[in-house]
Formats: structure tokens, C-alpha cells, sequence
């Protein structure tokens, strides 16, 4: 299965919303872990409940402009970018992203211990 992002419309708001949340919730995760010497929880199984701060840091990863340290543009120019590109054809799969992956479980537990093991704290089993 391949996916198709480039022809997927709001792609890549949904791919930038999903990314500041997964930051949010892991490195909430990961400060539990530390500050409070546990074991490192699932960081690709949490899910944040709605708050005003997360919608604020996502419209701010939207709107924000490009800087320097940028290896591409940021989205607000993305968006402005291709918004006059007209498009004939429209296809894209359908799915999950884990969908991609053959053992999800497997990867899972292999990025949890080298994150915990880099913070120095257990990883669930």
C-alpha cells in the first residue's frame, strides 16, 4: 500500500495537527517517565483530550512563517504555494498510517526502548 499525501487535500493540515499533538503527549510522557522515575508509557498510543493550548500550538505550526533553520518551506507558504496548482486527477488510498507496517507491535516496542533507554528510564513491557 502506498499513500499518496501530495494528492490528498488537507493532508497536510491533518499531518501538522497530528504531529503537535503527538509532541504534546510525548513529551508529557516523557516527563512523567523522568520527573517521576516510572517506566516510559507508549508515546504512539496516547491520545490528548481537547484543549485550547493544543489548538493554539497547531494554528501557531500553521500560520507560522519560514525560518532559517526551515529545510522546507513553512506550511502557511506551502498552502500558498500550490493553492493555484489545478489538478485533473485526485486519488489516494485510504488508511492508517500503522496500516503501512507489517508488525505495528514490534516497531512500537522497539522505538519505546530507545527512547527509554536514552532517558535513562524502563520501558514498559
Amino acid at each position: 500500500m502506498r499513500m499518496k499525501i501530495h494528492d490528498c487535500p488537507g493532508c497536510s493540515i491533518g499531518h501538522r495537527r497530528r504531529q503537535v499533538e503527538f509532541t504534546v503527549a510525548a513529551n508529557s510522557a516523557i516527563a512523567e517517565a523522568v520527573n517521576g522515575q516510572r517506566s516510559l508509557q507508549n508515546l504512539y498510543g496516547r491520545r490528548l483530550a481537547a484543549s485550547v493550548e493544543v489548538e493554539q500550538d497547531i494554528a501557531r505550526a500553521l500560520t507560522r512563517s519560514t525560518s532559517e533553520d526551515d529545510s522546507h518551506p513553512a506550511p502557511i507558504e506551502r498552502f500558498r504555494l500550490v493553492s493555484g496548482v489545478v489538478a485533473t486527477h485526485q486519488s489516494f488510498e485510504r488508511g492508517a498510517v500503522w496500516d503501512l507496517f507489517e508488525n505495528r507491535e514490534a516497531l512500537t516496542a522497539e522505538m519505546m526502548s530507545l527512547v527509554a533507554a536514552r532517558l535513562n528510564v524502563p520501558a514498559v513491557a
